[in-house]
């Protein structure tokens, strides 16, 4: 009983959750966000994509669901040229 009831409660959240975050139908584009970061350590660096993560998706990890807007994080550690390239930016703030 309970297990069903549950089953029936976790149906409905992802109804809601799904109904919310709708994205309108008809022709999507894809756009890439950059952000240079930098970070102390390995640690610090999951935790910048952790909350990136949640702002793209604040549905909680344990409520499976599949997300109407397609998403991804990408990182990689910054080539000489590319700290170049983000230094003058970076020094402005």
């Amino acid at each position: 009983m309970k297990t069903k009831r549950r089953a029936a409660e976790n149906e409905s959240l992802k109804t809601a959750l799904a109904r919310k975050f709708r994205v309108p139908r008809g022709k999507r584009k894809l756009f890439v966000i950059e952000a240079a970061v930098e970070v102390a350590s390995k640690a610090e660096l999951e935790e910048v994509i952790d909350a990136i993560s949640r702002v793209l998706c604040p549905v909680p990890p344990e409520v499976h669901h599949r997300c109407e807007r397609r998403w991804m994080v990408m990182t990689h550690p910054a080539e000489k040229s590319e700290v170049k390239g983000w230094e003058p930016i970076l020094n402005d703030h």
